[in-house]
């Protein structure tokens, strides 16, 4: 992919970049690159190397996603991890990867759940029931427990309500809560 232009000071090409990319395991550039210079250069002497590195890319980059989304993991920043997660998840085709991605995938999910739950006993039925909606585009066990969480949330606003004095608007929230 590199040409003899490089060589004597000239542009590298985008299949150069592309393959540099590849080198320092960046596959998700690499191979953004390298199908650019397929497109760009359809008649290359390196195209068939080019579609090599491309292939190897595709087997490479859930790997990569699951690396980068572990980083996530360990700063704390599970959204992110679980983008991450998730994407790895869509593009593989290893049932081992496969697994592994499902059991950390649910494992947050659990986390979340447990999480909501706290919330919800501290008065925070809003927070907990964004929390599980979040969770629920992921999780089959979350979308289970939304109506759960939602009747709740009534049932907190209606006791607020009650306690407030507001007894038509707190039988309102009760009845919605059932």
């Amino acid at each position: 992919l590199l040409t003899l232009s490089i060589y004597k000071g000239g542009k590298p090409t985008i299949g150069s970049v592309g393959k540099e990319y590849y080198y320092h395991r960046d596959y998700v550039s690499a191979k953004e690159h390298l199908e650019e210079f397929v497109i760009q250069y359809p008649r290359h002497s390196n195209l068939h190397r080019a579609g090599k590195y491309i292939e190897e890319c595709r087997r490479k980059i859930p790997h990569q996603l699951v690396k980068e989304g572990m980083s996530f993991d360990e700063r704390s920043l599970t959204e992110k991890a679980m983008a991450k997660y998730r994407e790895a998840r869509n593009l593989t085709f290893d049932e081992n990867l496969i697994k592994s991605l499902d059991d950390r995938i649910s494992q947050i999910a659990q986390k979340n759940m447990r999480d909501a739950e706290n919330m919800m006993s501290l008065g925070e039925s809003d927070s907990a029931l964004e929390v599980i909606v979040k969770t629920a585009v992921y999780s089959k066990e979350a979308q289970k427990y939304i109506p759960r969480f939602r009747g709740r949330a009534y049932l907190n606003e209606g006791e607020k309500a009650k306690n407030a004095g507001f007894y038509e608007k707190a039988l309102e929230l009760f009845e919605k809560a059932l």
